[in-house]
């Protein structure tokens, strides 16, 4: 799956699931686009689109981190305002191609897709 076709299902996800009436905002998918990462604690660690695959688990290796896929990770930080605690790395050819901080239905929703997506892969590849 592509970068490009991961940010739409973020994006798509965001505004299919968006509930109609006026729920607190941690009930809808909520994702912001990240164009560099600096750790507070070492400001050394500078991560952004074109950075190589070692190199962000290098600078990340001291955070909980799920991959979603071989191409997506996710990390798991502190919270903001509307609940978005996790950040989405894409990588394609072994660089990052896009950063989201993502809420956890956001996250949820990311995470089925790429499972659903799989799951027809290996039906189609059969």
């Amino acid at each position: 799956m592509n970068p490009r076709t991961i940010s739409t299902l973020i994006a798509a996800a965001a505004l299919a699931l968006a509930p109609l009436s006026g729920s607190p905002l941690n009930d809808r998918p909520v994702a912001y686009t990240v164009h560099t990462l600096v750790d507070s604690t070492d400001i050394s660690v500078n991560i952004k689109r074109g950075a190589p695959r070692e190199y962000v688990s290098w600078a990340m290796r001291y955070k909980t981190r799920e991959e979603l896929s071989p191409d997506v990770w996710a990390f798991f930080n502190s919270a903001n305002d509307e609940g978005c605690a996790n950040l989405i790395i894409t990588f394609a050819n072994g660089k990052v191609v896009d950063m989201q901080l993502v809420n956890k239905r956001a996250l949820n929703a990311l995470a089925a897709s790429l499972r659903l997506g799989s799951s027809a892969k290996d039906i189609a590849s059969k």
